[in-house]
């Protein structure tokens, strides 16, 4: 992809995301995503050039990080929710979008396939099977994805319960009460479903479990850098286990980002 075309789409989107600020009444919900693709965009990038990707395939990882969650905004302004199990899996919606404007015209069909198919599974339990090179663009923008939503829920669980909006939030309840089995699985080095986690304490398990779905060193070293494990567990009640739990998984993170044997950071 030449980065003339990325403008292109990037003028697009920009008019397309402020397309809703007069049907919703309210610019917050757009402005979270809109500023979660920036995040991604930078992300992938970061990924992309550390996996020694090269000029327009470069742009065209950019391309994926800019699209990847354009069905979040027909989605809240028709729901009123960004979860998708109230309302319809957002990147199969985001793959509508794309297709209904017609913004992929002139891209090669291979480049619109990545593009297609990156947005569509950016948010599916596990990857399907796939060429490599799909494969590889979708893995990029998975764990792009991943790094920045991290962001969002850190700062969102900053805000006092009762001021917290619960569309960020997902709608979780509130309290300190975390389930047997998610701990469980976190401990075990397992991933957890969404439908798995019961309050907010689950949610943040969940999140802790994504770093064992993560593909690429940079992500790994990343993670690490931003101290996703100790913020997390820092918003988390004392559980058994919790300081073991945080040795583990930062050594984890460590060994995947191939400083295994450092010092805590």
């Amino acid at each position: 992809m030449k980065q003339a075309f990325l403008d292109g789409l990037k003028a697009w989107f920009s008019r397309y995301v402020h397309s809703f600020d007069v049907a919703t009444g309210s610019r917050q919900p757009m402005e979270l995503k809109e500023v979660h693709t920036a995040y991604v965009c930078r992300d992938i990038a970061i990924l992309a050039e550390s996996e020694c990707l090269k000029g327009e395939d470069i742009v065209l990882a950019g391309a994926i990080g800019l699209l990847h969650d354009v069905g979040r905004f027909p989605q809240h302004a028709k729901y009123g929710t960004f979860k998708d199990s109230q309302s319809e899996n957002h990147g199969e919606l985001g793959v509508r979008v794309i297709k209904e404007a017609g913004i992929l015209e002139g891209l090669p069909e291979d480049e619109k396939a990545v593009i297609l198919e990156s947005v569509k599974f950016h948010n599916a339990y596990s990857v399907p099977a796939m060429g490599s090179r799909p494969s590889l663009f979708l893995k990029l923008v998975r764990d792009a994805d991943k790094l920045d939503i991290w962001r969002v829920f850190l700062d969102i669980f900053e805000i006092p319960e009762e001021q917290r909006p619960s569309i960020q939030s997902l709608g979780f309840p509130g309290g300190q009460g975390i389930s047997a089995k998610v701990l469980e699985a976190v401990k075990s080095g397992k991933k957890i479903s969404l439908a798995a986690a019961e309050t907010e304490n689950d949610y943040r398990l969940l999140q802790l479990a994504w770093i064992y779905d993560l593909n690429f060193q940079m992500s790994y070293r990343l993670a690490l850098d931003r101290g996703i494990v100790d913020r997390i567990l820092a918003q988390m009640p004392d559980f058994e286990g919790k300081g073991a739990l945080r040795a583990r998984l930062n050594e984890f993170l460590r060994e995947k980002s191939g400083i295994a044997g450092g010092a805590e950071e």
